[in-house]
């Protein structure tokens, strides 16, 4: 996500501007977003409780969306760092779910 949105950050903007794209006159477009958020709840639903899966899919989603849109627009970090930054936020995430400190590495 993040290395995506460094290689193509017009296209990243793009994707999540309502004032460029009305994606209901392109629900295919909706539904490819509507899948990739139901992938990452599955990765979420892998390291939380059934009942947290919902609001924890949404922060680590937030959490990666706000680095990377950070990343691109004040080159908070360099290409390349984006999988270091991944592991970070996995790990957040897994504390988020409620696994003790050292059991989220």
């Amino acid at each position: 996500y993040i290395s995506r949105a460094q290689e193509a950050p017009a296209l990243f903007r793009l994707m999540f501007s309502q004032e460029l794209v009305d994606l209901s006159r392109f629900p295919a477009a909706a539904q490819a977003g509507a899948a990739a958020f139901d992938r990452l709840k599955l990765i979420i639903a892998a390291l939380a409780p059934p009942d947290r899966v919902g609001e924890l899919s949404l922060a680590a989603w937030s959490l990666v969306h706000g680095y990377a849109t950070l990343c691109i627009e004040l080159g908070l970090e360099p290409k390349g760092r984006g999988a270091e930054r991944a592991r970070l936020f996995a790990r957040i995430i897994k504390l988020a779910a409620g696994a003790k400190p050292g059991e989220e590495a």
